[in-house]
């Protein structure tokens, strides 16, 4: 069945609809689609449209379809970001598999920054990423947060994933598919002993992942991907 190329608006009830000049150059230069052609258009939030390809920047929405409800379930991702390029691909990744928000991790042994030009690549990487899926959410890339804030906001269950010699870790909990879950990954080097106290203190649940040492990104998506799992068979079996 031939899908309808999809590219991002900023809002669907807008009349025209503009399109950013990456959109018009991939749609025109790499695509090569002929003035006429059918797209869809979303915006990120839910809303879903048909119009005509123009062959400019300004395109009228032709029919929108009901605006899809925002998700009862969300699923944050809170990491320390790994390096370049990784950090990239992960959300690419977490886009695909249905996270609704990536918040980058201020902790004791991540000393890396991440930029205001670097948080835009890794928001239109997420865009990219939720066209390709045909997702009608993107997913939301925060700023970096402190550990501290960061699990003052937590709201419903966190996991933290804890390395396999900690003495506190345990197997996957049971995950309803109702309520926000948040995942939490610490650097290569580990979260700090406070770090991780705190976490316990708060109720957070420690996970571990077997008994080798993962890399950042794949501890990240290997939870996300347990998470999501839970959420559509109802176990961690």
């Amino acid at each position: 069945m031939h899908r309808k190329h999809r590219c991002l608006v900023t809002d669907v009830n807008d009349h025209p609809a503009q399109l950013s000049k990456e959109t018009v150059h991939h749609l025109g230069r790499v695509l090569r689609l002929p003035p006429g052609e059918e797209i869809e258009v979303v915006d990120g939030r839910g809303g879903l449209g048909e119009a005509e390809w123009s062959g400019s920047d300004r395109i009228e929405i032709v029919r929108q379809k009901d605006r899809a409800k925002p998700p009862v379930s969300p699923l944050t991702l809170a990491v320390s970001p790994p390096r370049l390029p990784r950090l990239d691909w992960l959300v690419e990744k977490a886009s695909e598999l249905g996270v609704n928000k990536i918040v980058p991790l201020i902790t004791q042994h991540s000393p890396r920054k991440i930029s205001a030009a670097r948080l835009e690549r890794l928001q239109r990487k997420a865009d990219q990423a939720m066209l390709q899926c045909r997702r009608l959410y993107s997913l939301e890339v925060s700023p970096p947060t402190t550990w501290g804030k960061l699990l003052e906001q937590i709201e419903g269950v966190a996991w933290l994933a804890v390395p396999p010699d900690s003495p506190a870790k345990s197997p996957l909990p049971p995950q309803s598919s109702a309520g926000p879950l948040t995942i939490l990954i610490g650097p290569e080097g580990g979260f700090s002993e406070q770090e991780e106290s705190l976490a316990l203190n708060r109720g957070v649940f420690p996970v571990s992942l077997g008994q080798n040492i993962l890399r950042v990104e794949t501890a990240a998506l290997a939870l996300v991907a347990a998470a999501v799992w839970s959420r559509e068979d109802g176990s961690l079996t």
